[in-house]
């Protein structure tokens, strides 16, 4: 109290002060909670973008980035001496989900595979691998790791804007199910991702690598407006 006997006022708390104190450790536990969830959710969207497989139709840009190029040639390489020519195991397979592609029929695709993502379903379904594909030739890698074989599909597409086979190249590992040979899953694709680096950097895979992109490039020159037209 002062000198006259009178107790001075009391000083109001402001209300949210007061509340910021009175919870501040569960304001912490849940500030480390949410910072713990963004550093998970980071940590496996880096993971899945480096494991991603590569899309079922690829051109041979990024096939030929894979693999270190052989010397240029103006004449095919023949005959690619690690690679079976057409194996009838794994030709008739291709060809069968190549026409699936092309009908935009996700269910015959999915009976040819191992397993199939949704994703991948639905994108056949919509028709974004519908390139009028031809010219197909299989080459069956001579060697296989746990069932699963590794194969190089030589092709030619058409674009619905653009009347020109444009050579394409892409690989894919072979899984021998109780079903017979069908193309892996992204999984199995990911286990034996070894065997498909191996074919790509073998002297036979490395000269059809450079036949296809030589043969790209020619057609590319040709056409000058054909990249307008490319995904």
């Amino acid at each position: 109290m002062d000198e006259n006997n009178t107790r001075p006022p009391r000083k109001e708390e402001n209300p949210v002060r007061e509340w910021i104190s009175d919870n501040l450790r569960y304001l912490i536990l849940i500030g480390v909670i949410v910072l713990i969830a963004l550093v998970v959710f980071f940590i496996i969207r880096n993971y899945r973008r480096k494991n991603k497989p590569a899309d079922p139709e690829t051109t041979v840009e990024s096939v030929s980035s894979s693999s270190e190029a052989a010397s240029a040639s103006s004449e095919e390489p023949e005959p690619y001496a690690g690679l079976v020519d057409n194996p009838e195991s794994y030709t008739e397979v291709i060809e069968r989900y190549f026409d699936a592609l092309n009908n935009a029929d996700a269910d015959a695709a999915a009976l040819l595979t191992e397993e199939m993502t949704d994703t991948d379903r639905s994108d056949i379904s919509a028709g974004v691998y519908n390139r009028s594909y031809g010219n197909i030739t299989v080459y069956g890698y001579d060697r296989t790791e746990d069932d699963c074989a590794a194969v190089l599909v030589q092709y030619t597409y058409r674009l619905p804007a653009a009347d020109v086979d444009i050579p394409g190249l892409t690989e894919y590992c072979m899984k021998n199910t109780d079903a017979g040979w069908k193309i892996a899953s992204e999984e199995t694709q990911r286990m034996h991702k070894d065997l498909l680096d191996e074919v790509l950097a073998s002297q036979e895979g490395k000269a059809l690598v450079e036949s296809v992109r030589s043969a790209y490039e020619k057609v590319m020159r040709e056409n000058p407006n054909l990249a307008d037209f490319l995904p």
